[in-house]
C-alpha cells in the first residue's frame, strides 16, 4: 500500500467567535520524497482578509518550527 501523499481539508474557527473572520479556508498538505528526506507543501487559501491571512501563517509557522526542533 502507497502512503498518502496529499491531505485536502477545510478549516473554520468554530469555536472562537473572535477568530471566525476568517471564514472556511481551504488546507492542502503535500508530501513529496526528496531522496530519504520528505518535503511538505501547506497551502491555505480562502481567506476574507489579510490580516486573517497573515494571523494563520505565523501560526502555521510556530508549528513547523516546532516540528523542527521535535526532529532535530
Amino acid at each position: 500500500m502507497k502512503a498518502p501523499e496529499r491531505l485536502v481539508f477545510t478549516w473554520l474557527w468554530e469555536d472562537h467567535p473572535n477568530l471566525g473572520d476568517s471564514g472556511d479556508t481551504l488546507v492542502t498538505v503535500e508530501l513529496f520524497d526528496r531522496g530519504g528526506r520528505t518535503e511538505l507543501i501547506l497551502t491555505h487559501e480562502g481567506f476574507v482578509s489579510e490580516a486573517a491571512r497573515e494571523d494563520h501563517a505565523t501560526g502555521w509557522e510556530g508549528c513547523f518550527h516546532a516540528i523542527q526542533r521535535l526532529l532535530s
